[in-house]
């Protein structure tokens, strides 16, 4: 049986706003890796 937690109606929206927001998260840390790398191969191009 569900706890009452789990019956709460914004339950799964709070649930799912925390997974969003972790994945947000990840993806920024992700793109932050990349840009000086990108930056570089820019400034190689225009030079």
């Amino acid at each position: 049986m569900a706890s009452e937690v789990d019956r709460h109606p914004r339950h799964h929206t709070q649930q799912m706003q925390t997974r969003l927001q972790e994945t947000i998260d990840h993806l920024r840390e992700d793109i932050d890796c990349f840009r000086p790398v990108s930056s570089r191969f820019l400034k190689s191009r225009i030079a």
